[in-house]
């Protein structure tokens, strides 16, 4: 009776590792070559990351100022709206946001992709931040000034492209595909982006969210 009771356990144990491999280790899939894309777009990977980082740290700073023009400079319009919202009831209530001492651990570029005439950056970002909220009498009511806290997210940034509906380059003619920003032929820049980087999508992506992702 024992050894069968074992038995059964184990097999349950076993299922279980089984199941938490499956949610938690990433998957394989097709290998994006960065590399390539990031050059297409006229950059190298670092400069990208380093300049899409140093943006989301003057958005942090941004919120820490209740600075919406700032966040409508920098800022699609969902991530603007709902900070604005946000901002502006917590001024109602007369409550102040605190985002201090910014630290940032890691960031991982993710996918370059093209849609029409932007092109949109996925990065992750790992950072820790002293996150705190004072009422009226400078009590804190949310989040603490002795301990930062730690964001893992997911971010989307887009930029427009200048010239997208060229197919010819001007200056020698040869035929350029939808994706080149460089003509094949001569090396004559096609393309070029225009305006500012624009954060578009800013999601929690801790192992929490990534799991429950999956089952949506």
């Amino acid at each position: 009776m024992d050894l069968y009771f074992e038995y059964i356990v184990g097999i349950v144990l076993f299922i279980l590792i089984c199941v938490g491999l499956y949610l938690f280790l990433p998957r394989r899939s097709e290998k994006i070559d960065l590399d390539k894309l990031t050059k297409s777009i006229g950059y190298n990977e670092d400069r990208l990351c380093n300049e899409l980082v140093n943006i989301y740290k003057k958005y942090i700073a941004a919120i820490d100022r209740f600075d919406l023009d700032f966040l409508k400079k920098y800022c699609g319009y969902n991530v603007y709206g709902r900070n604005a919202g946000h901002l502006g009831m917590e001024k109602r209530r007369q409550h102040f946001i605190y985002k201090e001492d910014f630290e940032l651990n890691s960031f991982k570029l993710i996918d370059i992709a093209r849609a029409g005439n932007e092109v949109h950056v996925t990065m992750d970002i790992n950072y820790s931040i002293y996150d705190y909220v004072l009422d009226g009498e400078n009590k804190v009511i949310r989040g603490s000034k002795n301990k930062k806290k730690k964001f893992i997210k997911r971010l989307v940034f887009f930029r427009c492209f200048s010239n997208h509906l060229v197919s010819a380059c001007s200056n020698c003619g040869h035929k350029v595909d939808d994706d080149s920003n460089f003509c094949d032929n001569c090396h004559q820049q096609i393309r070029s982006l225009s305006g500012n980087w624009m954060l578009n999508v800013e999601n929690d992506n801790g192992p929490i969210k990534r799991w429950l992702k999956r089952w949506k």
